[in-house]
């Protein structure tokens, strides 16, 4: 159990100049994992928001339309030529 105890914790004890040994950052890539692990759960955390605010893609051609010309992709007469195509039927 000694032997146990001084290969696993004494690594990970302080050395007494009050850095502690066994600690990732005391290795050559320590800092850039630490920026790897922030940046990877950054990432994480912005992918599970941007795909909680979507809807369920259920809206109807007209709604896109809406949608279109609002973010102004489309201009007024595409707009009024597609709604009546959609309004009538035609495609």
């Amino acid at each position: 159990m000694n032997t146990f105890l001084a290969n696993t914790v004494a690594p990970m004890t302080s050395n007494g100049s009050g850095n502690w040994d066994g600690h990732m950052m005391n290795t050559p890539f320590g800092g850039l994992m630490m920026v790897l692990i922030v940046a990877a759960i950054a990432y994480f955390v912005f992918i599970s928001m941007r795909s909680s605010n979507r809807k369920d893609g259920n809206d109807s051609p007209l709604e896109i339309l809406k949608q279109r010309y609002a973010r102004g992709e489309i201009d007024k007469e595409t707009y009024a030529r597609m709604k009546e195509e959609i309004e009538n039927g035609k495609r």
